[in-house]
């Protein structure tokens, strides 16, 4: 139980007025501070007694949307039940965040009767594309009087996966048609089943592709490959440093702006019916994504993605290809998605480790940031990359594109 500010008040003009009385020997002045004593601690021992009650209140937050995509409007519900055989005033307040913008008031004063449940609502939008997680929500009982209060935090779990805001950018096919030589012809024009291949399973195959009656002659999952997946597979990776949440604008910061350029070029892919893997390197593990529908590709990759959290080293990358080479051998081409401060986290020895036992072509791509966002030593250090890149035979674009929401260039 704590006292509110307004009992603060009120026990401080109690204790004036009884020092008031004592000081004039007035009995009215007497009556009336101990009565008003009297009625404070009668407050204090009914909110003491009714806190058993509090723990009786249910509650739950419903979002309204699970994978809305970045600065979209959301709806939240905050339903709260009294389980209890009383009536309560308790005042309930969402904890909404540091990710997320709520656009209403997300605390209300609620008269719940026995066996009552209402439901709270306000508007919010995500600010951070990612894993965003809601964790309590805070419920208070106050005496009629708002003297005293106890207050009971409620663990109540909520998760969201925020997309990145879905931006066409026609520089990006162009820069891959033209500067890496891709063909994107559609998919296989004999349909969905024309087998081309059977090789062995990779975690994260669907399950759907698996062949068994081949599986059970070998004793071992076998999945299929159709032509138009054999025509062209791709792996993106994807390398996102700490520090990148830091760069930049409110909205539009590097860490933004690289996850929208990886949805640009995964969407891409998709329309020309590319298969397109995901390697996801945003913290002490790299996870790999298989290509399924565009919606779940990007879901799995997003749920990987917490705001201000992001990998310092290539070792989690390095681990998962020490761990599975046949796989990295079977794309036809890797494009390495990073941003400017991801390079002051990479090793040039892990660089030129990867580079070079990769065996197939690669492309570091970066989007386009303005000569004022680089600070000189990002300069230095972005010559010396793209030297180390170019010695062991891959190349680094710069996409012409800032992926920003909100500004022109």
């Amino acid at each position: 139980m704590k006292i509110t500010l307004l009992g603060y008040i009120y026990i401080a003009v109690t204790t004036i007025v009884i020092l008031i009385g004592l000081a004039i020997r007035s009995l009215e002045f007497c009556a009336i501070a101990f009565s008003m004593l009297a009625i404070a601690i009668w407050r204090a021992n009914d909110i003491r007694m009714r806190e058993a009650e509090l723990q009786r209140i249910d509650v739950r937050r419903e979002v309204a949307k699970i994978a809305p995509q970045e600065l979209e409007e959301i709806e939240i519900r905050i339903y709260v039940r009294n389980d209890s055989d009383s009536v309560l005033n308790i005042v309930v307040e969402d904890v909404p965040p540091p990710t997320i913008e709520p656009l209403d008031k997300y605390g209300w004063s609620i008269a719940l009767k026995p066996n009552e449940e209402v439901v709270a609502r306000y508007r919010a939008k995500p600010l951070y594309p990612g894993l965003t997680t809601f964790n309590k929500v805070v419920i208070e009982l106050r005496d009629w009087l708002d003297l005293f209060k106890v207050r009971r935090e409620v663990d109540c779990f909520s998760e969201v996966v925020v997309m990145p805001i879905a931006i066409r950018s026609q520089y990006v096919e162009k820069v891959l048609s033209s500067r890496i030589g891709m063909i994107l012809r559609g998919r296989a024009r004999t349909g969905l089943y024309d087998l081309e291949n059977i090789r062995e399973y990779i975690p994260g195959d669907d399950v759907r592709r698996i062949v068994w009656k081949h599986s059970a002659k070998l004793g071992k999952f076998m999945v299929r490959e159709d032509r138009g997946e054999a025509w062209a597979r791709i792996l993106v990776i994807v390398f996102l440093d700490r520090l990148s949440w830091l760069m930049g604008e409110h909205i539009n910061t590097w860490a933004h702006r690289l996850l929208r350029l990886a949805r640009s070029i995964v969407e891409m892919f998709n329309r020309f019916g590319v298969a397109a893997d995901i390697v996801m390197v945003a913290g002490h593990s790299a996870r790999l994504i298989r290509a399924s529908t565009i919606d779940r590709i990007l879901f799995r990759a997003m749920q990987h993605v917490m705001p201000f959290v992001g990998a310092s080293t290539l070792y989690p990358l390095l681990s998962l290809q020490a761990s599975y080479p046949h796989l990295f051998a079977s794309y036809d081409h890797v494009l390495f998605l990073l941003s400017y401060s991801s390079i002051a986290f990479i090793d040039p020895r892990d660089l030129v480790e990867f580079v070079a036992t990769m065996g197939k072509p690669i492309s570091f791509m970066l989007f386009f940031v303005r000569e004022e966002e680089l600070r000189d030593e990002l300069r230095d250090l972005l010559r010396s990359f793209i030297h180390v890149v170019e010695t062991f035979g891959a190349q680094v674009v710069i996409i012409d594109e800032e992926f920003k929401v909100g500004t022109t260039r």
